[in-house]
């Protein structure tokens, strides 16, 4: 269980790491074009309150560029799609089941939401990390489903939550892996954060932090793409 969860990270990791070129190519531009469009929409919503339906035009544009990186990354690594494509439909589909997954996973973790309502603040930030979890692992479990929409296939929600469950305790562990990376992930974050950075170090340090982000983005990406690749098409694991 544990040596196979460890498999399927490494495998993913591999996926990241061994097409960086690829990797900057499809998500860098499209990235920045997202965080110009986020950025220009939310000053002319500040600066201008009658501007709203235009800026919330830049947010929509901003959040499909985003889940275009996800299904052309998908695509490349399963069905080694290197040109531009004209993909939005797929785009519009793998919005339509993020959206759906995400409320699954948020409607399962609701009972532990709801239990931080009477508990003290000593152990909101225990809790909520357990309702991130689980919403994790209904999405990890469920994901499949996104690989599909953005490869333009047929797999039902059924179907998938079936196949990565194939391997008790696999999904679970690797979620349990994905969440303390995260924690950890976050704690130097914050430190970073803190830090009074002077000269190169003030440029560096948000830099390197943008960097950080953006591999943990496409590891995300790979590890339901290689969840996809192994459990519905049958790839083996490198």
């Amino acid at each position: 269980m544990f040596a196979k969860a460890t498999a399927i990270l490494r495998h993913s990791w591999r996926q990241v790491t061994g097409n960086l070129a690829a990797s900057a190519r499809i998500a860098l531009p499209r990235l920045l074009v997202s965080a110009l469009a986020i950025l220009c929409s939310a000053i002319a919503m500040v600066a201008r309150p009658d501007a709203f339906p235009l800026g919330f035009l830049g947010m929509v544009l901003a959040i499909a560029l985003l889940l275009s990186v996800a299904v052309s990354w998908h695509r490349y690594v399963l069905l080694n799609e290197t040109g531009p494509e004209r993909l939005w439909d797929r785009v519009a589909a793998y919005f339509g089941w993020w959206v759906a997954i995400s409320f699954l996973g948020g409607l399962a973790a609701l009972p532990l939401q709801l239990m931080l309502l009477g508990l003290p603040a000593a152990h909101e930030g225990w809790i909520g990390l357990l309702a991130g979890i689980l919403a994790l692992w209904v999405g990890l479990r469920l994901s499949p489903k996104l690989v599909a929409a953005a490869l333009g296939r047929q797999l039902d929600l059924r179907a998938a939550w079936r196949a990565t469950g194939q391997e008790k305790g696999v999904v679970e562990v690797v979620t349990a892996m994905i969440g303390g990376l995260f924690v950890i992930l976050g704690g130097l974050a914050a430190a970073a954060g803190g830090l009074r950075a002077e000269g190169v170090l003030q440029y560096a340090v948000p830099a390197a932090l943008v960097l950080a982000n953006l591999m943990l983005a496409l590891f995300n990406l790979s590890i339901i793409t290689t969840l996809y690749g192994h459990y519905i098409e049958g790839r083996p694991l490198r």
